[in-house]
């Protein structure tokens, strides 16, 4: 393969668009500042948006000469040639042969640049500086903050946009290392010693994160210097805001000094990871790259714990910083990528995130909603247990299919979602009356009122007929539906009898049943079969939900479930109010609660001598891992179990985490690189989308969010410099 997509297709017409649609945002944004602030302010950004792009074309004429290990896609509609810089300024590394090798293979391709490319990154910069403005942050802080924005974007779109490849000897062909679309390719890894252009990441140097992350900040800096000397210039102080030591902290003087060493600072990290000037080794390139990184990061989070978030969205900003997130994500799963290089996955999923965080920050009215919506749904839908539906789904396709298709991964997620829906709508619409009384339900949308007890009826009901859809869709046999329809038996019978039977641990372990199901539903549908495998993970499922349902549960609602003359395994076991909310266990609650943890132990022990056939490096890592789980999960299972125990809801939540986990990493070495990291996602995701909410509550719901009474809509704190909205619109 060359290493490039085809002209026509489809993906890469969308990019195409994409880089220009961003810029018509960034654009319309100027111009929307025009009609609002004054025709000067309107062109004023516009000029600066085309300064941008101006300077990302001279950027990247003179990185194709500095750093030529890479190449576009020669059918972009819109190259130009790039601008010619004196032949001294070429590096030849004539002392470094395998280094030569790369550069010989990128000279050979005519210079080509696509406009679309600093259209791109000039819309990331303009939209991350004004996303950083908007939070209030410092115009010394300003460049730092705004940095991350490019940084994250391609983080994840070079790994997946792009190709890498080696630089094989002479009258060898190149090989793929990386990537498979191609918007630009890479050479960049010399056979023989992989770091002699320093340290790389998807067969991409680092000095192209370098790049995306300083070009930005020096760019943000030059433009904050430049508006803090006009500034200084019109207000008659220009000696002053030269005089470094004569102006209070945040003058002129010093806010003009701090810009300039942002920029040196910007220049020496860039100088420390290039190629042909640097001499540091591989490890202190990554540590000072990333250090510098993590401390922008860390006043990123520390300015937007108090900035303002009264902003409207402006979609011109938006736009760029979510297209560039998106696009690459919906490559990834669109085109399978993700099934070769499943890592990719694991990348997308941590820099999307944090994308998506900077992108949104400003907009307090946004993050409440996503917060109130995501709350109800987790209220309603109990998302939260996903994790527990998709491990044992995923695991159980696992013991039976190396790597199942992703028709069959799909269909997993949705029989997840449905199960888990379908099990707790039913448990509420019996629980009604109960969960009415229960302070901790008051804010369910179902106890409310806001949703009709009628719908939930018809919502679990039609539930059923498509997870059997679902599965006869796939492919599943007999196998898969007797295993389905056993689960959402034992979960009906559950329903119906779970807190009237005489003996409650009777019911805990039916429930139990329903849920570890999944685990044999999932080997017979990815492989019509089961192992020795399935059936552990399936037991294990089955003892999580017997421990937490009959004590975890019954110890946090023992009082409610008393006055509603309910039957639990805490109350069976003699369990008794305090008389201030809590509860008071019993020996012989604590001994039940010690042996069905301690089976779930055996459980996990018996994965551990089915399952581990190799002494791999990962075996390494996840034996003391699970050895350390199992003994956090122990301690805290005594907390709760505890006669009695301040935070003992706390520890009950807590619980819910742990002793999923050591089934979870005594199962990871068993795994393909696939399903090693659908596992992982799929299991943290449903936390990772829920629990961002109390973050977003405590930190991100501050002044200028419509649940602040300290809303102030548009203004900004008070050491925000006032010229900096005249002079820059």
């Amino acid at each position: 393969m060359n290493g490039f997509p085809e002209a026509s297709s489809p993906w890469f017409q969308m990019f195409w668009i994409g880089c220009y649609l961003s810029a018509l945002g960034c654009f319309a944004f100027g111009v929307n500042r025009g009609r609002h602030h004054g025709w000067r302010a309107g062109l004023g950004q516009v000029v600066l948006f085309a300064f941008l792009v101006a300077f990302y074309f001279l950027l990247e004429s003179f990185g194709e000469v500095r750093i030529p290990f890479y190449v576009y896609f020669p059918d972009y509609p819109d190259w130009l040639t790039p601008i010619h810089y004196p032949a001294f300024i070429e590096p030849h590394f004539t002392a470094r042969p395998l280094v030569r090798a790369c550069q010989k293979l990128v000279t050979g391709y005519e210079p080509r640049l696509p406009v679309s490319i600093p259209l791109m990154e000039a819309s990331l910069t303009y939209a991350a500086l004004w996303t950083a403005r908007f939070l209030g942050v410092r115009p010394i802080l300003q460049p730092m903050v705004g940095g991350l924005a490019p940084l994250l974007a391609d983080s994840v779109i070079d790994p997946i946009l792009t190709t890498s490849f080696n630089c094989p000897q002479a009258g060898e062909s190149p090989q793929l290392v990386s990537g498979s679309f191609g918007l630009w390719k890479w050479h960049a890894l010399p056979d023989g010693d992989r770091d002699a252009l320093g340290p790389d990441w998807f067969g991409i140097p680092l000095i192209n994160y370098a790049i995306w992350f300083a070009g930005p900040v020096m760019m943000m800096a030059l433009i904050n210097l430049g508006g803090t000397a006009l500034s200084a210039w019109k207000a008659g102080t220009w000696r002053t805001t030269f005089a470094f030591r004569r102006l209070h902290w945040p003058s002129q003087s010093e806010t003009f000094s701090a810009l300039a060493i942002v920029v040196c600072v910007a220049t020496v990290v860039v100088v420390c990871v290039s190629p042909d000037l640097t001499r540091l080794p591989p490890p202190i390139q990554r540590g000072l790259f990333y250090g510098t990184v993590t401390l922008c990061f860390g006043y990123f989070v520390r300015g937007v714990m108090d900035a303002e978030r009264g902003e409207r969205v402006h979609v011109g900003i938006v736009l760029p910083q979510l297209f560039f997130l998106v696009f690459p994500v919906a490559y990834l799963l669109g085109s399978g990528l993700f099934r070769p290089q499943p890592e990719l996955l694991l990348t997308a999923a941590v820099f999307v995130p944090l994308g998506m965080l900077f992108c949104w920050s400003p907009y307090g009215a946004v993050i409440s909603t996503y917060r109130r919506v995501v709350s109800s749904l987790d209220g309603y839908l109990r998302l939260r247990y996903l994790s527990y539906s998709s491990l044992m789904l995923f695991l159980g396709a696992a013991s039976t299919a190396a790597e199942p298709s992703t028709p069959v991964l799909i269909g997993l997620l949705l029989v997840a979602l449905g199960f888990n829906t379908h099990s707790f709508l039913v448990n509420d619409v019996f629980d009604l009356p109960v969960d009415r009384t229960q302070p901790r339900r008051q804010q369910d949308p179902q106890v409310r009122g806001d949703i009709p007890r009628e719908w939930s009826v018809t919502i679990a009901l039609a539930l059923v007929p498509f997870l059997f859809l679902v599965t006869w869709t796939l492919g599943g046999g007999a196998g898969a539906h007797i295993a389905l329809s056993a689960a959402l038996v034992f979960m009906a019978i559950y329903n119906f009898r779970g807190k009237r039977f005489a003996f409650p641990p009777v019911t805990d372990l039916i429930q139990g049943l329903a849920w570890g199901s999944l685990a044999i539903y999932g080997a017979e549908l990815a492989g019509h079969r089961t192992t020795a495998m399935s059936w552990l993970v399936g037991a294990y499922g089955a003892g999580f939900m017997f421990l937490i349902n009959g004590v975890h549960g019954g110890l946090r609602d023992l009082e409610n479930d008393l006055r509603h003359d309910q039957r639990t395994t805490a109350i069976y076991f003699g369990a008794q109010p305090d008389g201030r909310g809590g509860a008071v266990g019993t020996r012989s609650l604590r001994v039940f609660a010690h042996v069905a943890h301690a089976a779930l132990l055996v459980l996990s022990m018996l994965v551990l001598y089915v399952g581990w056939g190799t002494t791999d490096w990962l075996v390494r890592i996840m034996l003391p891992l699970t050895i350390a789980a199992g003994v956090a999960s122990v301690f805290i299972n005594q907390k709760v179990a505890a006669e009695r125990a301040d935070g003992r809801d706390f520890f009950v939540s807590l619980h819910l985490l742990v002793a999923l986990l050591p089934l979870l990493l005594v199962a990871m070495p068993m795994l393909s690189p696939l399903m090693r990291v659908v596992v992982a996602l799929t299991f943290f995701g449903s936390l990772m989308f829920v629990q961002p909410v109390l973050f977003l509550r405590d930190h991100f719901g501050g002044r200028g969010s419509p649940d602040s009474p300290s809303s102030d809509r548009g203004q900004r704190p008070a050491s925000y410099p006032a010229e900096l909205d005249a002079r820059l619109g």
